[in-house]
């Protein structure tokens, strides 16, 4: 009765290490699934997807803190001559390179996300005395994204950018503000486009 008794200790041990194990590797699984379905694979950054609920959770923070939020759409001008001219993994390499100088850029709160192809939308929060701040970003995101990047021995030139900017302070009292934001940031990108 006495080796039964062990015998079954032992075996529920093991049973429960198994088990332990297995739940820890699907934990594992389920965030690798969640962190690929709301990032953008070759920048690392947010996709798409995800953007919209992460400017949602800043809108609330910074209601709280009594902070503003700004969104920023940002494009690569001239990013398709660029990948026509020198290839897909040349212009995979302007994308990366330019998302990392844009999140040097950037507040440590800040979000940045590739919405697809060449354009990028970022959220980041400031206070409310220090409005001129967001456009010193934008000012410093032109400067460091437009130089010039290194690629396969060669320097990749002509890369500029127009960004469209939006503020929630010049939007008081929006339900959707956070939409409100992206669409008002993406009418002015494409102002500044033209």
């Amino acid at each position: 009765a006495m080796l039964l008794n062990i015998a079954l200790i032992v075996f529920g041990w093991r049973r429960y290490r198994d088990l332990s194990e297995q739940v820890a590797e699907r934990s594992l699984a389920e965030e690798k699934a969640r962190h690929l379905a709301e990032t953008d694979p070759l920048t690392g950054c947010l996709n798409r997807r995800s953007i919209g609920p992460a400017i949602d959770a800043m809108v609330s923070e910074c209601a709280e803190r009594g902070e503003l939020v700004a969104v920023m759409m940002i494009d690569l001008d001239n990013f398709k001559r660029l990948n026509d001219s020198n290839g897909h993994a040349a212009g995979d390499a302007v994308l990366r390179e330019a998302s990392f100088r844009i999140l040097s850029q950037l507040p440590k709160r800040a979000q940045l996300a590739r919405l697809g192809g060449d354009e990028f939308a970022c959220a980041l929060p400031f206070e409310p005395h220090r409005a001129e701040t967001v456009a010193q970003i934008a000012a410093k995101l032109i400067e460091t994204v437009c130089l010039p990047i290194a690629f396969e021995g060669t320097l990749l030139e002509g890369i500029s950018l127009s960004i469209g900017l939006a503020r929630s302070d010049l939007m008081p009292g929006r339900a959707d503000l956070a939409s409100e934001l992206q669409h008002m940031a993406d009418i002015a990108m494409y102002n500044a486009k033209k």
